[in-house]
């Protein structure tokens, strides 16, 4: 992996270069796959548990944490890689990502929104 800061004439970083082989964007997938897998079943869980309520149906809301289970090899995979991407502490990279999250919630909500009362 090669990783490069992007430098303007004023010598700011504007951007980040990176560059991978063919074997590390194949870890790289391998990883995601692992990352998709805990997400769906965390999702699963949560539409599950919150089905289960007996006492009325409490959604949720954005700020909501939602816990997932990754095994920690993973997660210090993914640590290490963005340790290695990141040289700032202020971005906008994971807008989309909280985007889809908030997507996710709905879901979730909607999911046990329509589902019959027990």
């Amino acid at each position: 992996m090669k990783v490069q800061d992007v430098r303007k004439e004023c010598s700011a970083i504007v951007g980040l270069s990176l560059e991978f082989s063919n074997s590390e964007v194949g870890c790289i997938d391998r990883l995601l796959w692992e990352v998709d897998s805990a997400v769906e079943k965390a999702i699963n869980q949560q539409i599950t548990m919150m089905k289960g309520f007996e006492q009325g149906i409490k959604l949720l809301d954005f700020e909501d944490d939602v816990p997932a289970a990754i095994d920690l090899r993973s997660l210090k995979k993914i640590q290490w890689l963005l340790y290695q991407m990141t040289r700032t502490n202020r971005c906008d990279l994971f807008n989309e990502a909280n985007r889809e999250y908030e997507a996710e919630i709905t879901s979730i909500n909607n999911s046990v929104s329509s589902a019959p009362i027990k």
